[in-house]
């Protein structure tokens, strides 16, 4: 996908914060539960500097307990990077789609599901279609500076990618002419087994009650699975 061709209707996240009223309520709701950090909802850039600064207070605490559909891809990278340095636990209570998949699942030392819980992709700064489900952010009036920002936007999730050591592609697989599952509209998401997650560089991944073989077992038809070829992969 040529980010060029996405034109001047997808302006997505940039300056998120000259959008928010004073009073607008948070996109999350962020607490301490037993030794961990939990957010429930979407990321925004308030809402990671409000998870930075408990972090911060509380340097002992190094689980991050989530329930998320996915936010604002900019600030999702910014709690993802905090996340690898600091080594944190990513649990999964509920759900981890989206922005929550690219930048907090990846980024985390160690990622454990609860029993139901699902985590899947639906692309990233590299695919038009994930661009257009987050065009609520966009502003008519900064359309000039549009294809500057989707340029700075890839640059800038390939620099995170690059840090954390994952294959960027694990945002976009999904759509991959030779690999790819994602049908028109039929799927919410699409997700690895735990094989192909290692060959992607996201390691210790695991789902209460469940083997490892079986991790991702328990998904609904609405999520695909991508099977990669690990002999193609690793030339």
């Amino acid at each position: 996908m040529k980010l060029r061709s996405l034109s001047l209707i997808l302006f997505i996240g940039i300056l998120t914060a000259c959008s928010s009223a004073p009073n607008e309520a948070p996109t999350a709701t962020i607490s301490v539960q037993n030794n961990a950090i939990v957010m429930l909802g979407s990321p925004s850039a308030e809402i990671v500097d409000e998870l930075v600064r408990i972090a911060q207070d509380n340097p002992t605490i190094k689980t991050f307990r989530v329930s998320s559909e996915g936010g604002d891809p900019m600030a999702a990278m910014e709690w993802g990077y905090y996340m690898y340095r600091n080594r944190f636990t990513i649990e999964v209570v509920d759900r981890c789609l989206d922005s929550c998949a690219n930048y907090f699942f990846t980024a985390a030392h160690e990622r454990k599901l609860s029993r139901n819980a699902i985590v899947a992709w639906s692309g990233g700064a590299q695919d038009e279609s994930w661009i257009n489900q987050w065009s609520f952010y966009i502003f008519p009036g900064f359309r000039n500076v549009v294809e500057h920002y989707l340029d700075a936007f890839l640059r800038r999730e390939t620099r995170f990618f690059n840090r954390i050591n994952v294959d960027q592609n694990i945002t976009h697989f999904g759509y991959d002419e030779q690999v790819g599952c994602m049908d028109g509209d039929t799927f919410r998401g699409f997700y690895y087994d735990v094989a192909d997650l290692l060959i992607l560089g996201v390691g210790r991944t695991s789902r209460d009650t469940a083997s490892w073989d079986s991790t991702f077992a328990h998904y609904p038809e609405n999520f695909c699975q991508v099977e990669l070829d690990p002999v193609e992969m690793l030339e």
